[in-house]
């Protein structure tokens, strides 16, 4: 199931409309909906970030095509690891002289975690981090 489907089941969950989604995601008029007609095919992290959370669900029961709608990061908490994901992003962002917005900044590290935890890796793959990292500065240019 493609994410603008995943939405549309969501807010049907929900009992919802696509504008009480909008408002509820603090969303311009029309967002959700351009990302389920098809016309907006590549929504920001921020967008899909902020869907999600007013769903009360996490950017992977969206975006991946999995079984359970229980998220890797919930099933397989790691703390230490968590830690990491945090110590070693933010030494990458000062590495490379980039401030974040607070919210951006945890949504990337979420985002590396649950690489982290699906890889089933016990260190953080420092590839994907600045990957991932390089990514988004680049978007945001």
């Amino acid at each position: 199931m493609i994410v603008r489907q995943k939405i549309k089941s969501h807010i049907d969950e929900n009992s919802m409309t696509v504008r009480d989604l909008e408002r509820k995601a603090g969303l311009k008029p029309s967002a959700v909906k351009n990302i389920i007609n098809g016309s907006s095919k590549n929504p920001t992290i921020q967008i899909v970030h902020s869907i999600a959370k007013a769903l009360g669900c996490t950017i992977d029961d969206l975006v991946e095509n999995k079984a359970s709608s229980k998220s890797s990061s919930e099933s397989d908490w790691n703390c230490n690891l968590y830690i990491q994901v945090l110590t070693k992003s933010s030494k990458y962002l000062s590495k490379i002289g980039v401030t974040l917005s607070e919210k951006v900044f945890f949504i990337l590290v979420d985002e590396i975690y649950d690489y982290t935890i699906r890889d089933k890796s016990k260190t953080v793959n420092n590839n994907f981090l600045s990957w991932r990292i390089d990514k988004y500065v680049n978007e945001a240019l």
